[in-house]
């Protein structure tokens, strides 16, 4: 396992495949529900994606995945859904169940480009990308001076906070947004 990952390490050094100002680091986890586990900005992201969608289990999935950290989640609840505390999300029945339906139906699968591994340097302004709810997006990416990078959706525009973020072994992208 351990020369896996020194492998993985050497290749995307070689290739360069990191960002200025953000490195790619490659991570022990070998799920995406590994990586939610074990990510404490993530913590908000992993109490709305039920463990029943497959894909955050499935070892072999092969993707590059934008997360919104906590901070992202609790501005989406606060924006879509008026709830400023989880307290009042998880006693209201009715709403926990729209929003987890919404958030695993509709929101979750959108972060997921399945069969692409990208990383930040990779993506670049046109490019269209098919997200897992059969969507397909074109990206509008700028990058700042210092290295920082926004994408730009459809439906928002996000920072990249953490990127090229190296989970199972390589196969999946992992890029840390904060909407």
């Amino acid at each position: 396992m351990a020369a896996r990952r020194l492998f993985v390490t050497i290749l995307v050094a070689v290739l360069g495949l990191g960002v200025r100002g953000q490195s790619s680091d490659t991570l022990p986890y070998i799920s995406l529900q590994a990586y939610l586990n074990g990510e404490p900005a993530l913590s908000m992201l992993l109490q709305l994606a039920i463990p029943s969608y497959s894909l955050l289990s499935d070892t072999g999935l092969k993707a590059t995945v934008f997360l919104p950290t906590s901070d992202a989640v609790m501005s989406y609840l606060y924006t879509e859904f008026g709830v400023s505390d989880l307290a009042d999300l998880w006693s209201n029945a009715v709403l926990n169940q729209r929003l987890l339906g919404e958030f695993n139906l509709r929101v979750l699968p959108q972060m997921i480009v399945k069969d692409r591994l990208l990383t930040a340097q990779q993506m670049s302004n046109g490019m269209k990308l098919r997200t897992n709810s059969s969507e397909e997006v074109t990206l509008v990416v700028s990058k700042a001076a210092d290295g920082t990078m926004t994408i730009t959706g459809p439906q928002n525009s996000a920072k990249v906070v953490k990127a090229n973020q190296l989970l199972a072994n390589g196969k999946v992208v992992a890029h840390l947004v904060d909407k």
